[in-house]
């Protein structure tokens, strides 16, 4: 069955109890597929949908100026999410209004005339407007609401953690082992046809 597909936080449906994350997710890499595993898990405990929110551009683009090269394309990515057991993704139009929320802004639009039950983070996630949703941030926020948040602990193979950077950088280096190593499945250009799935 495939994931419900938005490309607005404001598209979620009126009433829905849901469990979220948020992140880029650019080529669900093992460290994703820790934080998915835990959203998917959380959702299951809470009687919710598992929500994921992703960004179109990478946020990169407008921060820096200067998007990194995706390591999957978003028909891919979706695929991945889905068989990861997420219900709902949404595809956020990354620009300046959104990147100028703050973290309680931002969640407070996400809770409007929904039920928010849980969020999951990793260690070193934030979002908002500088970052400043940090976990510590967010955790009060949590407590102040009432809803639950889960922190996931970075993953970190050969004493390093797993990042897209990272499996970029091996990647620039010839280093296909490596980097499919850190993925934890086969990697395939952006837009090549072939090996990639089909929601």
């Amino acid at each position: 069955m495939s994931a419900d597909v938005l490309g607005d936080i404001d598209e979620l449906r009126p009433g829905l109890r849901f469990v979220a994350t948020v992140g880029v997710f650019d080529g669900v890499h093992l460290g994703h597929a820790e934080v998915l595993a835990r959203l998917v898990a959380l959702a299951g405990e809470l009687a919710a949908a598992a929500v994921v929110i992703t960004f179109d551009p990478h946020p990169n683009a407008l921060i820096t100026g200067r998007a990194p090269e995706l390591l999957c394309d978003r028909q891919e990515q979706l695929t991945r999410l889905r068989d990861a057991g997420v219900d709902v993704v949404v595809v956020q139009r990354f620009d300046e209004a959104f990147r100028s929320q703050t973290a309680e802004e931002f969640l407070d639009r996400l809770a409007r005339d929904r039920e928010l039950v849980g969020l999951v983070m990793s260690h070193e996630s934030a979002f908002g407007r500088d970052r400043q949703g940090t976990v510590a941030t967010v955790q009060r926020l949590a407590s102040r609401d009432g809803w639950r948040l889960v922190e996931v602990e970075t993953l970190e193979v050969d004493g390093a953690p797993v990042s897209s950077s990272r499996i970029r950088a091996a990647l620039t280096a010839g280093d296909l082992v490596t980097a499919e190593r850190l993925l934890g499945h086969p990697w395939t250009p952006p837009g090549d046809e072939g090996t990639q799935g089909t929601t």
